[in-house]
């Protein structure tokens, strides 16, 4: 994802909870702002300086998943799985690059269950399963390209790019081998092969999944094994007609384009975060998921004082920022001066990790 330096972000909020067939509705109203403390709904936070050595050299955090007390990172720049303990000591480290069992040609995304660490190879349409120690347990092919997985319990939910064929589903669930067990949301073909990355298709909290496909303002969750529509995103007069015309017709990043879409959703505890690009800035919408309230305006980082909130990942309750140690260092000096874990950070140390735990 890419980095943004400023420290404050804009955030955009709804100010009331509509319903439309049966669904939520949450209005984002993109034109009215105010500011308020991250603390709202942050408790605390905790920082994780990475090890770093010749042989430990991280490109960027792709990815990230929690188990038990490891934090396991993807790598895409360098094609590498890095597990880490809490204090940021390297464990294990994975860069098994081949075409044989249990090698791979490029890491997309990971996963993980009690079963082991799910890696998903995009170019060979293959899912490798290895052990928590990251030792080769197993692997199966799909017959189209996945670019995104979670796994649920002893199951997997998967987003599928476009194969091009008359049957063509954004969502499938399948076994831990990989056998289909339902599938869900027929492309739209209308929308044409859309295959954007800058937005997220799923997000995950304990027990709860929400799924949506890529720029779409309708979320979804799972009862059992049926597909259920939980929220609609309202942008108002700016809310893009997807079932009209295609997305792939617009350059979503140019100042022109008269619509707003939601990037990425982002589930922790309570609270659902969505973030939309509005006249150039990353905006969000904060909904509370309990009272039906959602807040507007912008959030200032009380917790670090003089940082940034930039949101990429939320994995086991917990929003993860990383900042790779150049800019930290650039950009927010009082930072790397005031906090003792960050004492003589080099600018060639490895990505820093900004872990917040959400109320």
């Amino acid at each position: 994802m890419k980095q943004y330096l400023p420290f404050i972000i804009l955030i955009i909020f709804s100010c009331s909870t509509s319903h439309k067939k049966d669904v939520d509705t949450i209005m984002i109203d993109y034109a009215q702002t105010t500011t308020y403390p991250l603390s709202d709904f942050i408790a605390n936070y905790n920082i994780i300086r990475l090890e770093i050595s010749d042989s430990i050299l991280i490109g960027e955090i792709s990815d990230i998943e929690f188990y038990n007390d490891d934090i396991i990172l993807l790598d895409k720049k360098n094609n590498t799985i890095l597990l880490f303990n809490q204090q940021g000591k390297l464990i294990h480290q994975l860069a098994n690059s081949g075409r044989g069992a249990g090698e791979y040609i490029y890491l997309n995304d990971i996963a993980i269950n009690s079963q082991g660490i799910y890696l998903l190879d995009y170019s060979q349409q293959k899912v490798l399963i290895y052990d928590h120690d990251l030792k080769f347990k197993k692997e199966f092919y799909f017959p189209f390209y996945v670019s995104e997985l979670k796994c649920i319990d002893n199951q997997m939910i998967i987003y599928a790019e476009s194969n091009g064929k008359t049957e063509d589903y954004q969502f499938y669930l399948t076994d831990n081998c990989g056998k289909t067990l339902n599938r869900y949301l027929p492309r739209n073909k209308i929308l044409g092969n859309n295959t954007f990355i800058s937005s997220n298709v799923f997000t995950q909290n304990n027990d709860l999944l929400v799924f949506a496909p890529r720029y779409s303002n309708t979320l979804y969750t799972l009862h059992d094994t049926t597909a259920i529509p939980i929220y609609f995103l309202d942008f108002k007069d700016k809310t893009f007609p997807e079932e009209h015309t295609s997305i792939t017709k617009y350059n979503i990043n140019d100042n022109k384009f008269p619509y707003i879409v939601r990037r990425n959703i982002f589930l922790c505890n309570n609270y659902l975060l969505i973030d939309y690009i509005y006249q150039d800035e990353r905006h969000f919408c904060l909904h509370d998921m309990n009272t039906g309230e959602s807040r507007n305006g912008y959030i200032t980082n009380d917790l670090i004082h003089d940082f940034r909130f930039f949101p990429q990942f939320v994995k086991s309750d917990k929003i993860i920022d990383w900042i790779d140690a150049a800019s930290l260092i650039e950009y927010f000096p009082h930072v790397v001066q005031t906090i003792p874990v960050l004492n003589n950070l080099k600018e060639t140390d490895n990505p820093i990790l900004f872990i917040y735990n959400p109320k």
